[in-house]
C-alpha cells in the first residue's frame, strides 16, 4: 500500500511551495515449512518458503534431533522485512517403519497385478525391482517380499499374489444332427455363468438353426475368471 505525505513551505515573502513524498508499505513475509519423520541417527533438512533469507532456531537448515523436536524459522524478504510469526516445524524421530502394500493380489492366469509399497523412502522387491510400484504377471500363486528402508530403519512385508486358473468349458447337446425346423438343447458346463454368441444366458439354451451353425459360449467362474 502506498501512502502519500505532503508539506507546504511558506517564505517571509509570502511565496509557498508544496512537496509530496510517497511511502510504499509492503506486507510482511509469511514463512511456511513442512515437518517430517526420521530414524535415529539421521538428519532432516528444513525447507522453508515464503521469504528470501531465513534464520533457524537450530542455527542451520540441517538438524540432527535425537527425539521428536520443534524448530522455528524466521524469514526476511527482499525489502528487509521480517516475518511477524515464525514457522514452526516438528521433526519426529521414529524407531520403526511400517511398510504396507496395496493393489490387486488376486488374478486370473494371464492377468497382471500392480502392487504399490508405501511407508519408506527406498524399496527392494524380491523380484529385483527398486521402485515402490511393481507390475507382476505370475503364472502361479507366488509370494513376494518388499523391504522398505529410510536411513537406518527398515521393514519387510510379504504379499501373496493368488493366480486362479481359467475355467475349462465343455458343451453337450441332445443331438448333433437335426432336421430343418427341429430344435435342440445345448448345455455348457465348467463355469458359473454363461453368455452365448446368440446373446442368450444360462448354461442351457434351445436353438433352431436353419443351416449348419457354430455356437460359442463364454463362461465365467466364481473367481471371475
Amino acid at each position: 500500500m502506498i501512502s502519500t505525505y505532503s508539506v507546504v513551505g511558506l517564505a517571509n515573502t509570502g511565496c509557498s511551495k508544496i512537496t509530496a513524498l510517497a511511502i510504499n508499505v509492503v506486507p510482511l513475509p509469511t514463512v511456511t515449512a513442512v515437518g517430517g519423520a526420521i530414524c535415529p541417527g539421521n538428519s532432516f533438512t528444513l525447507s522453508p518458503s515464503g521469504a528470501l533469507t531465513y534464520t533457524y532456531s537450530s542455527g542451520s537448515a540441517v538438524v540432527f534431533p535425537t527425539s521428536t523436536s520443534s524448530y522455528s524459522i524466521i524469514g526476511s524478504d527482499a525489502n528487509g522485512c521480517i516475518s511477524a510469526n515464525p514457522a514452526v516445524v516438528v521433526v519426529s524421530v521414529v524407531n520403526t517403519l511400517t511398510v504396507t502394500v496395496a493393489g490387486n493380489n488376486t488374478l486370473c492366469i494371464g492377468e497382471s497385478s500392480s502392487l504399490i509399497a508405501n511407508g519408506a523412502s527406498t524399496y527392494i522387491w524380491s523380484q529385483g525391482s527398486t521402485t515402490n510400484t511393481v507390475v507382476l504377471t505370475p503364472t502361479v500363486t507366488t509370494n513376494y517380499t518388499v523391504i522398505g528402508s529410510s536411513g537406518s530403519c527398515s521393514d519387510t512385508t510379504n504379499v501373496t499374489v493368488i493366480v486362479n486358473p481359467l475355467p475349462i468349458l465343455s458343451i453337450s447337446s441332445t443331438a448333433s444332427v437335426i432336421c430343418l425346423n427341429e430344435s435342440v438343447e445345448v448345455t455348457a458346463s465348467g463355469a458359473t455363468t454363461y453368455t452365448w454368441n446368440t446373446q442368450q444366458n444360462g448354461n442351457t439354451i434351445l436353438i433352431s438353426p436353419t443351416v449348419t451353425t457354430t455356437y460359442t459360449v463364454y463362461g465365467t467362474d466364481a473367481n471371475n475368471c
